[in-house]
């Protein structure tokens, strides 16, 4: 063909990819585990505030993992870190409900009456 330059493509670098983690779905025992260990380290009093962010959910982690009986590699802190801050809203959203019924309880009514209101409220909200 005339008038064609043949026109070599350079090669782009390949670029890396970023490692996947494994998404697994939380059972609710992984949940109530990893409360479990948030809040066995939040009270030990023996570490106090001496340890940062990382430090923290890494032993929250480990105590986790351990929990469940899995290889501590099993969850990243990252996972459990996040997974967290997704219960904590809802558990806290819970917990006020659960607090303005709270106040507002006769002497008369259940606590299972109370725990009824509390959840029926809630899955309005949400």
């Amino acid at each position: 063909m005339e008038g064609c330059q043949t026109v070599e493509r350079q090669q782009q670098p390949q670029q890396k990819k970023k490692l996947k983690v494994d998404r697994r779905r939380w059972t609710q025992k992984e949940e109530v585990e990893l409360t479990r260990a948030w809040v066995d380290i939040s009270e030990d009093g023996g570490m106090g505030k001496g340890q940062n962010r990382d430090q923290f959910w890494l032993r929250i982690t480990k105590r986790f993992c351990k929990g469940i009986g899995r290889n501590p590699d099993y969850r990243t802190s990252s996972q459990c870190n996040s997974k967290w801050n997704l219960m904590n809203k809802v558990v806290t959203h819970w917990n006020g409900i659960y607090k303005n019924f709270e106040k507002q309880w006769a002497s008369r009514e259940s606590e299972t009456s109370l725990l009824k209101k509390t959840h029926a409220t809630f899955q309005d909200d949400m």
